[in-house]
């Protein structure tokens, strides 16, 4: 039996299980609104996702996020975030 969900609904559900990903690797609300807070933030919890889907070790994923969001700092102009 096949079932249609609404596509808002999928991207809802997809939403949530990325944020989670991102929540396994770090869990300060003060680091988690400055990951998502910088130009690189629309991207971050995507680019945890495809750590985490391509079996990265958490701590690799950590520095690859972290570096990310620095990217997006420097790239920004505001120097070390």
């Amino acid at each position: 039996m096949a079932v249609d969900l609404d596509p808002g609904l999928a991207r809802i559900e997809v939403s949530l299980c990325i944020i989670r990903v991102l929540e396994t690797y770090f869990s300060a609300p003060k680091t988690l609104r400055r990951l998502r807070g910088g130009i690189s933030g629309p991207h971050i919890d995507a680019f945890a996702d495809d750590l985490e889907r391509e079996g990265y070790a958490p701590s690799s994923a950590v520095r690859y996020i972290r570096a990310a969001s620095h990217l997006g700092c420097f790239v920004s102009g505001e120097g070390v975030c």
